[in-house]
This record gives C-alpha cells, structure tokens and sequence, in this order.
C-alpha cells in the first residue's frame, strides 16, 4: 500500500510539473524559475506587478544571459526541494541555502535580507505587550501557550531554524498541506485569529497590510534569536544542467551587483530604518558579491 501511494504522489507531481512549467516558448533552452505571490520577493499581481526584488534581479540576470530564457513555474520552496530531490530542472531565485538542501540544489549568492526584518506575528496584543523590546521565539515555542503556525518547508537561517526544528510542535498534517503553497495565506489565518502568530519578514507583513487596508493591521515585534542579514540565493537542481545554469548566473552575478539598478533592487520596499540599520553590511555585501565567485558548485 505504501509503495503504492509513493507511485501515486510521484504520478501527480510529475503531472502537475509538467502543467507548471514552459508557458512560453523560443528556440533559446528554457529555465523554469519557480515563482510564488509574496511581496515584496515576488509580486505576481496588481499596480506594482513584477516590482519586487527578485523579479527586477531576474530582469537583471536575463540581459546578462540572453543565450538562456526564464520561464515562470508557479511553485514555492516547497515544491522546488521535491522537484530537485527528483532531480527535475528548475530554479528558485530566493532560496535560503541549508545542508538538506545542498544535497540536492547548486547555490549561488542573489539577494541580501536584513535579519532584522525577522519579526513575530500576531494580532494578539498579549503576546507583544512585555518589556522586552524583542520576542524570544525559543521561549515562546517552548511556553506552548500559543496556537502558531511556522512553515515548516521555510527557512530563516541556521540559528532560527534550529530553534524551530528543536521546539516547535507541527500543527496537523492537512492544516500543512493546506497552508504552505501560499504564505500569504498563513498572514491571512493570523488575521482572522485562527491563529495566534507566525513569523514573516517585516517587510512582506507590511506588504500584506497594504494589500489589505480595509482589514486591521497585522501587528509585529522583531524575533530575539535573528542574527545579522541573511544571503538569499538562486539554485537550481544538482545536476549537469543545474551546474551549468548556476555558473552563468553566478557570473551575471558578479557583473550586475555594483550596478545602481541591482542596489535599488535589493533596497526596494526596505523601511528607511532597516536601511540605516544595514547601510554597512549592505555595502560590504554589494562589494563581495562583485568580486568573484559565490556558490556551492565545489561544495560537496
């Protein structure tokens, strides 16, 4: 039974990756990147459509790689690390690199995200009215008084997702499954108090209260165990292929990041607090990024 089931769940994403990828077509090889609705990483929809970070980054990228041609695959992080496991082709633009995922995915340095902007979720007002001007998440996983939801497919950096690994208590299997393919979705189920927190980068929750003005606010308080800025990388399966791609955009990016279109594209959407806070590291990350190589291809 059980080795009937794996065939089975292995038919439908096979079914389903072949109706995600390649709407477009050209005589150039196509890259599937996996995109999902998540301002300000990705903006699929509305007045500000294809303005996100890593949408202007990928604009970047494809002038400096017109021999390939991306393709949009709507998929999340989730899906993508199922995929490469299959050792499918295709790419994730905003990965967080960890060693389960460097079994199966090629790395190389994109984006820059302050680990500031790590924030606790709620519209719960008891979980933010202490003194502390941060929320200690172990503490608070480990209290388990409060309903929360934490994606478990996510990552949010070696410390954090340790904590998470080590203390957190999933809720149900099909509440998961239900959830994870839309982030936003999990904001929307705190919103409505189903419930009680999660955490999200600030500036996506400012993003979604945005969105949603005639809802009230989401509100926030920064995460204690967040340490410095987190590199976000673009990486594709572990393959030849996989290889290949990294290594051109590795290079595309050494080019695009001293550029002044590649700065605003990881400064957009960022409060001007956050920005103060980073100026240095944003500075010295622009600087190592522009000079040589960044990836995992010799890693193993």
């Amino acid at each position: 039974m059980k080795v009937l089931l794996a065939l089975l769940i292995g038919l439908i994403i096979n079914i389903s990756y072949a109706q995600d990828t390649f709407v477009q077509r050209s005589n150039r090889p196509t890259v599937p990147w996996a995109v999902t609705d998540l301002p300000p990483f990705y903006v699929l929809s509305g007045p500000h459509a294809g303005e996100g970070r890593i949408d202007r980054i990928r604009v970047l990228i494809q002038k400096e790689i017109p021999e390939l041609q991306f393709v949009d695959m709507n998929i999340g992080i989730g899906r993508a690390v199922e995929l490469w496991k299959m050792n499918k082709e295709v790419c994730f633009g905003s990965a967080l690199k960890t060693k389960e995922r460097m079994r199966w995915a090629y790395f190389t340095v994109s984006a820059f995200q302050p680990g500031s902007e790590l924030m606790l979720v709620t519209m719960n007002r008891a979980l933010l009215e202490t003194p502390a001007k941060k929320v200690s998440l172990k503490k608070l996983l480990r209290e388990n008084r409060w309903k929360g939801f934490i994606p478990m497919e996510r990552s949010y950096g070696e410390n954090v997702d340790k904590i998470i690994k080590d203390n957190y208590v999933l809720v149900d299997a099909k509440e998961s499954r239900t959830l994870t393919p839309d982030f936003g979705s999990i904001l929307k189920m705190v919103a409505k108090k189903r419930y009680d927190f999660t955490i999200e980068y600030s500036s996506v929750v400012n993003a979604y209260n945005a969105r949603n003005i005639t809802e009230p606010a989401l509100m926030m308080k920064p995460v204690l165990e967040s340490t410095g800025y987190v590199p976000l990388y673009f990486a594709c399966t572990k393959n030849d292929w996989g290889r290949s791609v990294v290594q051109k955009v590795d290079q595309a990016m050494q080019k695009i990041a001293p550029t002044k279109e590649y700065q605003e594209a990881i400064e957009a959407w960022m409060e001007p607090q956050t920005l103060k806070k980073n100026h240095e590291a944003l500075q010295e990350f622009y600087h190592r990024r522009a000079q040589g190589p960044w990836n995992t291809l010799n890693d193993e």
